[in-house]
């Protein structure tokens, strides 16, 4: 419990510091929590919710229904036969399991690419969010499993909002990462806060709980791979895994 507090006092302490503040409220375009995620929570905290009421507020975004059909049908969650109804989809994982992972599809979704370069950028942060959230799983006890999962598709949602904002200014950081440099120290120079520190506020703005807001806001941070919250221990764990897997193919090529 001490070291909760802690991190919860030294999370809170982070996340608003004034250059941090500067940044996001200069970015002036960050978007509210995703709509059918909101109208899911709002319903869960009205007595009389059903799955069909959370179904139903799912099924009036077809994107949004693609994708948890997809990721329910993906590997991760191992279901024993194929999912094609939205409403099975929320029977089988329950309402606040299927909340989170529309979670997960919404966020990506809210950043649209306006140009290739932006498109490659985000193709580039899907495709590794879905290696750390594999790898996260993985790495925690049957308890977390689900929330180290949604952790792991969103703890790089930073990149995503500050590419979109920010354009070709960030879109020469995301290429120095492709050649390898160090752009945590080039984003604290350039920037005055990382990409990390982004999505967590922007993930504190939606009032989602310390553990997940943690994890993003601190899963490029040294030595926290035995930290007290779970999430931010795994995430940082399936990261370094996947980096160290990329660059092991890429010496070998």
């Amino acid at each position: 419990l001490p070291s909760t507090v802690r991190g919860a006092c030294d999370l809170r302490d982070r996340l608003a510091r004034p250059e941090l503040r500067e940044l996001v409220g200069g970015l002036g375009a960050l978007p509210g929590a995703p709509r059918s995620f909101a109208a899911i929570t709002e319903a869960l905290g009205r007595p009389e919710v059903c799955l069909d009421t959370v179904a139903s507020i799912i099924e009036r975004d077809a994107g949004c229904s693609a994708k948890l059909l997809q990721l329910v049908n993906s590997a991760f969650f191992g279901l024993a036969r194929s999912v094609t109804q939205v409403r099975d989809a929320v029977s089988y994982l329950g309402v606040v399991r299927v909340r989170d992972v529309v979670l997960a599809a919404e966020a990506g979704a809210m950043f649209q690419p306006t140009t290739p370069q932006l498109a490659v950028i985000a193709q580039a942060v899907n495709d590794h969010s879905v290696l750390v959230a594999a790898a996260a799983r993985e790495l925690t006890d049957r308890a977390h499993t689900h929330d180290a999962f949604v952790a792991g598709m969103l703890h790089d949602i930073g990149r995503l909002a500050l590419a979109t904002v920010l354009g070709s200014r960030y879109a020469a950081i995301e290429q120095a990462r492709v050649q390898g440099a160090d752009t945590t120290a080039m984003e604290l120079e350039v920037l005055g806060a990382t990409h990390a520190e982004v999505g967590g506020y922007l993930l504190q703005l939606w009032g989602l709980p310390y553990p997940l807001v943690d994890a993003v806001a601190r899963h490029q941070d040294p030595d926290v791979t035995e930290d007290a919250n779970p999430l931010l221990a795994a995430v940082a764990t399936a990261q370094q895994q996947v980096d160290a897997g990329v660059e092991s193919e890429g010496s070998g090529a």
